[in-house]
């Protein structure tokens, strides 16, 4: 994947992420679901459901 092409797919999970109800997300929280996204198909469906499940969880400061 070319370079153009790599930050190009990354603008477009910000896009998918930074939606007006959720505005309010902080650096931290935002890096951590660019990666994941990122990464989704590498971890599988149960190393995902395992961190989403571990984000769930109050407090919200984890990390992943």
């Amino acid at each position: 994947m070319s370079s153009q092409q790599s930050v190009e797919r990354l603008f477009s999970l910000l896009n998918l992420l930074c939606t007006p109800q959720r505005n309010r997300l902080g650096e931290a929280t935002l890096e951590s679901l660019i990666r994941l996204c990122l990464h989704t198909e590498r971890l599988g469906e149960k190393e995902v459901t395992r961190i989403i499940d571990k984000f769930a969880e109050k407090p919200r400061n984890v990390e992943l």
